[in-house]
Order: structure tokens, then sequence, then C-alpha cells
């Protein structure tokens, strides 16, 4: 219970004055909270982040504080013209340091619709379902057994999870290659084995056909990760080149042991195909 916030000044003509939040009377815990310790702080976040209104103005908008720019992260700018509002980058307007890009105020606002509908759909289903745990397992690339737990990566994702319908509409693979693999013929069980084998054959066609063609992005993605990508990507390799055994059954002693950085750059060469593919997806 807070109290004693404001102060009146003159009972005549109702004028009252803020007081400083040191000097009002708090008593906490008198009743029971209606929400969360946690869920309030993070209202609390959100109610002091930057809503500043235009000049001359006093409306905050929906997504005032909210929108900012994917690339340089920067605040965007509601702006107006021929009465369509939209957002545009700050740091481009202002500086012409960044990309030229903008949406309409009304798209935003129902993709965040539609996003949030999503969302309350999911967890109206899981409900239905009778779903009372949730657990989101690793998404790294699995090894022997298949076990989401036992990863050759914590950065790598998995490339059972790419999206072939999205490569063929990206006219990296056919319809036609993708429907004469062997999946399996029981829909009721996952058949790893024939994923590895018919996935793989797959994502080598996608590398071949787009790894010059995306040159510039895989560059970009090298760069950003260049911290863990290059030895994952000549692992994956050298991991093919010995028959996907465990690497301490290597036949190469110098290799298993990287005796030399001469040795790794020599197989970094020799095996540059599958580095690439590695890379690629």
């Amino acid at each position: 219970m807070e109290q004693g916030r404001h102060r009146v000044i003159s009972y005549k003509v109702h004028k009252q004055i803020s007081v400083p939040e040191d000097e009002w009377f708090v008593v906490p815990n008198t009743h029971e909270a209606i929400i969360d310790r946690e869920t309030f702080e993070k209202a609390q976040a959100l109610h002091k982040r930057d809503t500043r209104t235009a000049p001359g103005k006093q409306e905050v908008y929906l997504m005032s504080g909210f929108v900012r720019c994917a690339d340089c992260k920067k605040a965007m700018r509601r702006k107006t013209a021929r009465n369509i509002a939209y957002y545009s980058c700050r740091s481009y307007t202002d500086k012409k340091i960044c990309s030229k890009h903008s949406i309409r105020q009304d798209k935003l606002e129902n993709a965040v619709l539609a996003a949030l509908q999503m969302q309350i759909a999911l967890v109206d289903q899981l409900a239905e379902a009778g779903q009372k745990y949730w657990q989101l397992l690793p998404l790294g690339p699995t090894s022997y057994g298949d076990s989401p737990y036992q990863s050759f990566s914590s950065f790598a994702g998995n490339p059972y999870f790419i999206d072939l319908d999205l490569l063929v509409k990206d006219k990296l693979l056919t319809r036609a290659e993708v429907n004469a693999c062997d999946w399996g013929d029981d829909p009721r069980y996952v058949d790893y084995g024939k994923i590895y084998a018919s996935r793989f054959t797959l994502l080598e066609k996608a590398k071949a056909r787009g790894f010059t063609r995306d040159r510039e992005a895989v560059a970009a993605f090298e760069r950003e990760n260049e911290r863990w990508l290059p030895n994952y990507a000549l692992f994956m390799a050298l991991k093919r080149h010995f028959g996907m055994k465990s690497w301490t059954e290597w036949d190469d002693e110098d290799i298993r042991c990287r005796t030399s950085s001469e040795v790794v750059e020599r197989y970094r060469a020799e095996l540059r195909e599958d580095v690439e593919l590695f890379t690629y997806i």
C-alpha cells in the first residue's frame, strides 16, 4: 500500500503537487498480490521503455519504443506520409549509416497480431491435449544413436531440421529429387538410417548449386561465426573421411592429435568439398 504520493497545496482551487518517492508512506504486503513479483518487474520495465511522443503530440502509439532496425539495432522512427504511418530506420534517415528500409504500421501490427494468435492457438492445443510439461531438446547435429544429448557442436544446427520445401522454393532442389528419396515406409517411426543417407545426398546437391551463388552470404556467416565454424566444418569433413569413426580411432595420428598447423591445412585443402558442405548447411 502506498499513500502520500501527492500533496494538496490549495483546497480552494484543488491544486496538488507530486511528492518525492522517498517521502511516500509505503506499507508492503497489505493484501494478496494479483500477479507474481517477476511479472510485476517485467511490466515495470516495459513501462519504462522509450515511449517518447512527437513534438507537440501527447499520444503514445502501440509500438512506441519497441520497433528496432534488424541491421543496426537502433530505434526506428514513426512517420506519416499521405495519411499512411510507417517506421523507418533512424540511422539511415539521420546519418545514412544503415540501409534504407521501412515497414508500414498497419502491416507491422497485423504481423504482431498474427504471431500472438499463433502462440495462443498453440497454448490452447497443448491444453486440449493435456500437455503439462514442455521440454525443448538440444538442436545440434546428432551423433551415433541420434541422441540430442550427444552432439558434435553446441553451436551448429541439426541438418535434419533444414526445410527441404524451402530448398525447393529456393531452386536448390527439385520436387522430383525430394520425392525420389526413400524416407522409410512406416509413418509411425523415424528411420534415421534412411534419413541420413537421403538427406545428405540432397544437401550435397543443394550445396553444389548454391554455394557459389550465395558466396557473399556464406562469407559473412563465416566471419560472424569464425570462433567455431571453421573447426566444426573441418571436424565433420574429417569424420566423413575416416568412415564416421570416433576421432580417437582415426588412422592418421597427426591430424588426430593436430600435431602441426601444416597437417590441419593440408586436410582442409584435401577435404575442401566437405568443409564447404558443412559450412553451407
